[in-house]
């Protein structure tokens, strides 16, 4: 029970800068100024460590599969990230999975030792399984557990906080057919319908002059479309 509250207590004090000294928790994070603090918050993460919501699922084994892909894609993209932030992060991720394993692995462990001490509570009195070399055995075992994961729990928060602030600035993965490039490289790959009012060679709408493609497709726009303004307001 004590294992499985520090548990979920935990992420809410380390969030607020508290860590463990000896016997006791204390507060030693420096002050941050509010342009740190600001720069390092996830509310989508923060939201989730406080139980609002769940925490995100990002598909790491993707860029696990294909680093060189990844890293080349991050160097495209307009983002925080750069290709050398890839493999700290791939790096954060395996170790939480392997701490989440033992973590799950104890706690299945200990829920069997759980069992095991109320099996013998019930089939023995309280006299006799007090002086009884399993129950005592179990009774180790159990206090043994509970140690670690008072232990692993705080090293997990870590983990988890240190891998989602960065892997949530991870861009997404875009479609194959997507110009590579800034918006000069743009290009339509579709159009349905006509634009109203547009010129049908360069789809400029009045009142601005469209560059055109040819000298001519200015001169024909400002003459042919003239007169849709000489009526009202003039225009801007």
């Amino acid at each position: 029970m004590a294992a499985s509250m520090a548990r979920r207590l935990w992420p809410l004090l380390t969030r607020r800068g508290f860590r463990p000294r000896g016997g006791c928790i204390s507060n030693d994070s420096p002050r941050r100024s509010f342009t740190t603090e600001k720069r390092n918050r996830n509310l989508l993460y923060e939201y989730a460590r406080e139980g609002y919501s769940a925490l995100p699922q990002l598909d790491i084994e993707r860029f696990c599969a294909c680093p060189e892909e990844a890293a080349h894609a991050l160097e495209l993209r307009k983002g925080e990230l750069r290709s050398a932030d890839l493999p700290a992060i791939i790096s954060t991720w395996q170790e939480l999975r392997q701490l989440q394993e033992q973590i799950r692995s104890l706690e299945e462990e200990k829920a069997a030792v759980t069992e095991a001490v109320r099996a013998l509570l019930a089939n023995q009195d309280s006299g006799e399984v007090q002086q009884d070399p399993k129950y005592q055995g179990l009774r180790a075992r159990g206090r043994e557990i509970r140690k670690e994961l008072v232990h692993l729990y705080p090293r997990e928060a870590q983990l988890e906080e240190q891998f989602y602030l960065q892997a949530l600035k991870l861009p997404n993965q875009t479609h194959p057919d997507v110009p590579v490039g800034d918006e000069s490289q743009a290009r339509v790959l579709h159009m349905v319908g006509d634009k109203p009012g547009a010129c049908p060679t360069c789809l400029a709408t009045g009142p601005i002059t469209c560059a055109g493609l040819e000298p001519s497709c200015s001169t024909a726009w400002s003459t042919s479309h003239s007169t849709s303004f000489s009526a009202g307001a003039s225009p801007p």
